[in-house]
């Protein structure tokens, strides 16, 4: 992946992957900007597109990854890294 594509936002990588639209797109930015100026709050792209309905938790994805999140890769990367820290051990983590 070059830099150019490296920098691009959220939304916009979303848009050209066929995630989303640009209409929804612009919604959830325009409620992204109308929360901030009248609530002080800033919220992530996807997390207002996953509000709307728009874009399932399992499809938000790392910017840089098009492939879908599943609960089992969540669990595997979670279960290494308990592993690491010493959380749990393998064979927990087997059973779980």
């Amino acid at each position: 992946m070059n830099r150019e594509e490296s920098s691009k936002r959220y939304g916009v990588k979303a848009v050209e992957r066929g995630f989303i639209t640009l209409d929804q797109l612009l919604m959830a930015i325009n409620i992204q900007i109308v929360e901030n100026l009248e609530k002080g709050e800033h919220r992530l792209i996807g997390r207002v597109l996953e509000e709307l309905g728009i874009i399932s938790p399992s499809k938000i994805m790392m910017p840089d990854d098009i492939e879908e999140v599943t609960s089992e890769s969540i669990r595997k990367r979670f279960g290494a890294i308990a592993i690491e820290k010493g959380f749990i051990t393998e064979e927990q983590l087997i059973r779980c």
